[in-house]
């Protein structure tokens, strides 16, 4: 579970940051990832939340 989100959180954030290059932070699709992102990055603190 724990590799499996971040290889999410990693995929995820390498096309935010390849497509804000191309085109602008506030580029529709790069707002839909950073979105996506802050939802992988919640689920991963929880899990770690869940291992204490």
């Amino acid at each position: 579970m724990r590799t499996k989100l971040l290889q999410e959180i990693e995929s995820c954030r390498n096309q935010m940051i390849s497509i804000a290059a191309s085109t602008s932070l506030t580029d529709e699709e790069v707002l839909k990832l950073s979105k996506e992102l802050d939802v992988l990055l919640n689920q991963y603190q929880e899990y770690e939340e869940t291992l204490k």
